[in-house]
C-alpha cells in the first residue's frame, strides 16, 4: 500500500519515498538496519513543518495504520522504524533551525530546543553560550529519542539525567477527532500555563521514560541548562592507551572500587572503553576506493558512509561528507595502514570531577589521587592524552603519537580546569557507528557493590581477550566494544535527582552499567557465528543470577533481545519486567497509553507499551539477522 493520498497532505517540496522508489532503501536505512529484520515502512516522509505532521497523523488515524518517528534513527533494535502498511516520519531536518528551534530565555533560564538536533549539534550550540546539560556521548543520537530514554552520560552521577532538566515539551497527540499539538509541563512547574491539559502530570511522567515515540510526537523540549560560570573548577582526563588484558584488569579494579563505594562523592565519573581496531575514525573515500580496487565488496554500512553520507550520519558533518572525524580533520593525510585499522586495539579512558557544590568547592590533592592511580594503571609512559584543542595540527600530532612518534601538542591536563560545556563536547564520540559492521548489542545494569572480589573482573577480562584475539587472528572480522561507567552510590544524582517525575526505573539501585557489543563482518558467516556464541555466553553469565547482576535489567535506549526471551525480546508486553521496576508502573503506562493514543497511531512495532492490544498490523516484530 503506497498511500497516494499522502501527496495531498504535504508540500511538493517535501521529500517522500515509497517502496520501489530508487532512493527508498537508502532512506529506510538506520543504525539497526544491518543487524535486524522487519524494518521496511510503506512510506518514508520528511515533513517540512508541524502542519504536515498533523496532517499525516490524522490520515494514519483514519486509515488505521501506525506512524513511526525517527529523528536520528540510532535506536539499536529498530524501534524508530516500522513495516507493513505503516509510515515513517523522519524529523531529522524538521526542527533544527538555530534561529527558531534553539531559543534561550535568560530571564527564566529556559532553553526551548527542537528535537531534530544531533547531540553533536546540541552540545556545540550549548558550548557557544557557556551552557551545558547532562546527556550521552554518541554524536549521531538526536535529541528527540535521547531525552525520552533518559539522557544517561558522563554527568549522570554529578547532575542526574537529561530528563531531570526537562521543564516541558511540545507534543503532537492523536487522542481526539483531530490531531493536536499541546505543551506539557513538569508537575508544579512555575512556567506552566494556568490551564494545563487534562492529564498533564501523567503524560509528562510517561513520555519521560515510558516508551519513546509511543504516546505522541515530540517537536520541542524546554530545558533548564547549567552554566559554566557556576562550576569553574571542573576537571577532566581523557586519554588512549594500547589494550592489554593487564591494563584492562588494573583499570577495571579501580573502577569497581569506585562503583563499590556507596559513599563515593557525586563529583566523580569514570568510564573505560575498549574497542577493536576497525573503527571508522580514519576512513574516507581513499580507503573505500582502495577496498573496492582490491576486489572486496563493501558491506551496507560502508556503502552508506561512502555514498550516502546524509542518510548515514545526519547531524555529523564529516559523516555527511562520507568521512571519519580524524580523516576529515586531517584532510585524508593518514597512512593507508591506519585507514584499514587502528594501530592497536585501544583503551579509551574518560575521568571527570565536577565542583557540584558551586564556585567555592575546589579540586583537591585527595581528588587528584584517583586520576593519578588511573594513569598508573594504564602505564603512564604508554598513555596518549587527547588534544585540548582538536585543531588539524594537534590531531595530526595526536595520531602520530598514537603511532609511536615523539611529537608535541597541548593536551588535556586534569590539573587545569576546563568548562563543563567544553568537556561535554570533548567526551562526545565523533563517529556515527562504532564499526561499519553488523552487531549483537548488549547493555547490562548492575546493582552489586562486590564486583571487585566476586570473580566478575577476572571473567570479563578473559572474555574481552578472547574476542580481541579472534579479531587479531581474522583481520578484525569481529570487533568488540566494552564501555563501563559509574552510575550509583547513595550520593549520586541518578538516585537523588527527584526521579518521581519520570518513569525511569532502578535509579536507586544501579551502581554501574556496561555495554558489551560484538560487531561482525556480515560477509563472514564464521565471524557471525563466533560473535553470536560469544554474546550468548555473556548473557548467561551476566545475569539474572549472574556475576554482574542478580537480575536482568535493561535500558530503553539500549533495547535488545536474547534468544531465551519471549518473542526473542521484541514485544515489550512480554519483556516489560526487563525495562520497568514494577507491574504497577507498567499498568499505569498502559492506562496512559490508551487514554492519549486510543487508536494506537503511535504503536508502529512490538516494542511499544501495550503493543499487543493494537491491531495486528501495528504490533510488528523485529528479529535478529
Amino acid at each position: 500500500m503506497s498511500h497516494p493520498e499522502i501527496d495531498n497532505l504535504i508540500s511538493s517540496k517535501t521529500r517522500i519515498y515509497r517502496r520501489g522508489d530508487s532512493e527508498y532503501k537508502i532512506n529506510a536505512y538506520q543504525y539497526a538496519t544491518t543487524s535486524r529484520n522487519g524494518m521496511g515502512p510503506s512510506v518514508i516522509i520528511y515533513p517540512e513543518n508541524l502542519q504536515e505532521i498533523l496532517n499525516i497523523v490524522e490520515y494514519a488515524k483514519k486509515e488505521k495504520i501506525a506512524v513511526a518517528v525517527r529523528t536520528g534513527g540510532h535506536q539499536y533494535s529498530g524501534a524508530s522504524s516500522t513495516s507493513g502498511e505503516n509510515v515513517l516520519l523522519d524529523l531529522s531536518d524538521t526542527f533544527e533551525d538555530p534561529k527558531v528551534d534553539f531559543c534561550y530565555n535568560e530571564n527564566h533560564n529556559i532553553l526551548k530546543v527542537g528535537i531534530s538536533f544531533s547531540m553533536l549539534e546540541y552540545y556545540t550550540l550549548l558550548k557557544e553560550r557557556g551552557m551545558f546539560t547532562p546527556g550521552g556521548i554518541c554524536s549521531h543520537v538526536h535529541l528527540g529519542g535521547h531525552v525520552q530514554t533518559g539522557g544517561y552520560g558522563m554527568l549522570t552521577r554529578s547532575f542526574g539525567l537529561l530528563a531531570d532538566f526537562i521543564e516541558g515539551f511540545d507534543i503532537v497527540l492523536a487522542d481526539g477527532n483531530q490531531a493536536r499539538v499541546v505543551t506539557v509541563w513538569k508537575p508544579n512547574s512555575e512556567f506552566a500555563t494556568a490551564d494545563p491539559i487534562a492529564g498533564n502530570d501523567d503524560l509528562f511522567w510517561a513520555v519521560m521514560g515510558g516508551s519513546p515515540g509511543n504516546f505522541g510526537i515530540l517537536t520541542h523540549v524546554r530545558i533548564r541548562p547549567l552554566h559554566d560560570k557556576d562550576y569553574p573548577d571542573s576537571r577532566m582526563m581523557m586519554f588512549i592507551t594500547q589494550y592489554t588484558p593487564e591494563k584492562h584488569r588494573a583499570l577495571y579494579t579501580i573502577h569497581s572500587e569506585m562503583s563499590g563505594d556507596p559513599e563515593l562523592p557525586k563529583n566523580f565519573q569514570f568510564m573505560i572503553t575498549i574497542m577493536g581496531r576497525k573503527i571508522p575514525t580514519f576512513s574516507g573515500a581513499q580507503f573505500f576506493d582502495l577496498t573496492i580496487a582490491e576486489g572486496k565488496e563493501l558491506n551496507e554500512d560502508e556503502k552508506m558512509m561512502h555514498m550516502h553520507g546524509e542518510q548515514y550520519g545526519d547531524g555529523v558533518p564529516w559523516a555527511e561528507d562520507g568521512k571519519g572525524s580524524v580523516f576529515f580533520m586531517m584532510d585524508g593525510n593518514i597512512p593507508v595502514s591506519m585507514m584499514k585499522a587502528a594501530p592497536y586495539s585501544p583503551i579509551l579512558v574518560y575521568v571527570k570531577w565536577d565542583n557540584v557544590n558551586g564556585p567555592d568547592e575546589k579540586f583537591t590533592e585527595d581528588d587528584a589521587k584517583w586520576f593519578i592511580r588511573i594513569r598508573e594503571a594504564a602505564v603512564e609512559k604508554e598513555v596518549t592524552d587527547y588534544p585540548r584543542w582538536p585543531t588539524p595540527d594537534d590531531l595530526t600530532n595526536f595520531v602520530k603519537r598514537m603511532d609511536g612518534e615523539e611529537v608535541e601538542y597541548e593536551s588535556i591536563n586534569f590539573r587545569v580546569p576546563l568548562p563543563s560545556s567544553f568537556q561535554q563536547r570533548q567526551f562526545t564520540y565523533d563517529e556515527v557507528r562504532e564499526f561499519n559492521q553488523s552487531a549483537y548489542k548488549r547493555t547490562y545494569m548492575s546493582e552489586r557493590y562486590d564486583l571487585r572480589n566476586n570473580g566478575y573482573i577476572d571473567w570479563v577480562v578473559e572474555r574481552i581477550k578472547e574476542i580481541d584475539d579472534y579479531g587479531l587472528e581474522n583481520d578484525y572480522s569481529v570487533n568488540v566494544i566494552l564501555e563501563v561507567q559509574l552510575a550509583g552510590g547513595k550520593h549520586s544524582m541518578l538516585a537523588t535527582g527527584d526521579p518521581k517525575h519520570t518513569a525511569h526505573s532502578w535509579r536507586n539501585d544501579m551502581t554501574e552499567n556496561v555495554i558489551i557489543d560484538a560487531f561482525y563482518d556480515p560477509h563472514d558467516e564464521k565471524a557471525k557465528k563466533f560473535a553470536k556464541e560469544w554474546i550468548d555466553e555473556n548473557d548467561r553469565m551476566m545475569g539474572p543470577n549472574g556475576l554482574y547482576s542478580e537480575f536482568d535489567r535493561r535500558f530503553l535506549w539500549a533495547t535488545f533481545g536474547k534468544s531465551t526471551d519471549p518473542d526473542h525480546g521484541y514485544v515489550m508486553d512480554t519483556v516489560w519486567d526487563k525495562y520497568f521496576d514494577s507491574r504497577e508502573k507498567y499498568d499505569k503506562l498502559i492506562e496512559i497509553k490508551r487514554r492519549f493514543d486510543p487508536d494506537y497511531v503511535f504503536t508502529a512495532n512490538g516494542l511499544g507499551v501495550d503493543a499487543t492490544s493494537a491491531p495486528y498490523k501495528q504490533c510488528l516484530k523485529f528479529s535478529e539477522k
